[in-house]
């Protein structure tokens, strides 16, 4: 019998490994194949996120409220209508802002201010967008109305903060702020949206809440517009409950 070659032995080992791993790596591959024909392999965090974004979409757009200068002479027979159009957006210059009564820091909010100075705000508001219009103009023209189109938007989203501006100074006042909370502690629900109209030829602010026992419904309610100053201007002049349009 003939002496073997001493190497062919590690030689043998070597091809057995390299049979054992090209096994592997097909099985490996036959199981990737298999989950990707399956779905196992999609991942199901992008739909929770995708969820949750949606729902703080959803809270936000909820928590939004509906602000309006009408100054409409509203009676029983035209509120519940006018209530409608206030929470359709189908009031002039109305816009859905932020009240934010529960304490959060609203962004863009006009800090406390003083009835005074609430008045003294809205005229300084009325002369913004003209000042910022030609603001914009002089930038255009200096530059050869280079980009008109960016100017343009511009100006659009600086009288919007100015509108925005106005209407926090008209409805988002100490005075007021204290009135919806006193009327949110006895009615419950949330506030959908407010204006500044007028009842029995007297200024007041008509207040949309919502009914937390009938989501289909709303309360409208009209209070003197000086309410919140004391506690007897809290008391509704007008309080009527009624299905949403």
């Amino acid at each position: 019998m003939s002496e073997g070659d001493p190497g062919s032995g590690g030689r043998d080992w070597v091809s057995i490994a390299a049979v054992c791993v090209a096994f592997l790596t097909f099985g490996a591959a036959l199981f990737a194949l298999h989950d990707l024909r399956s779905g196992v392999a999609t991942s199901t965090i992008p739909k929770g996120q995708a969820a949750r974004a949606a729902q703080v979409g959803r809270s936000a757009a909820s928590s939004m409220t509906m602000m309006a200068d009408s100054r409409a002479a509203l009676a029983p027979a035209n509120i519940v209508r006018h209530g409608d159009a206030l929470l359709d957006g189908g009031i002039t210059g109305s816009m859905a802002l932020s009240l934010g009564l529960a304490g959060t820091p609203v962004v863009g909010a006009a800090a406390p201010v003083s009835t005074a100075a609430g008045r003294q705000s809205v005229a300084a508001d009325r002369a913004q967008p003209t000042a910022r219009g030609s603001a914009a103009a002089e930038v255009a023209a200096s530059a050869g109305v280079a980009e008109p189109a960016r100017v343009a938007t511009e100006v659009r989203a600086f009288t919007r903060a100015a509108a925005a501006g106005r209407l926090r100074a008209l409805l988002d006042t100490p005075d007021l702020r204290t009135c919806y909370q006193s009327l949110l502690a006895q009615t419950g629900g949330s506030i959908l949206g407010v204006d500044l109209v007028n009842y029995d030829s007297q200024p007041a602010v008509l207040i949309v809440l919502s009914v937390p026992s009938q989501p289909s419904s709303a309360r409208l309610l009209v209070v003197d517009s000086a309410c919140g100053m004391t506690s007897s201007s809290t008391a509704p002049l007008y309080n009527v409950i009624a299905q949403r349009g």
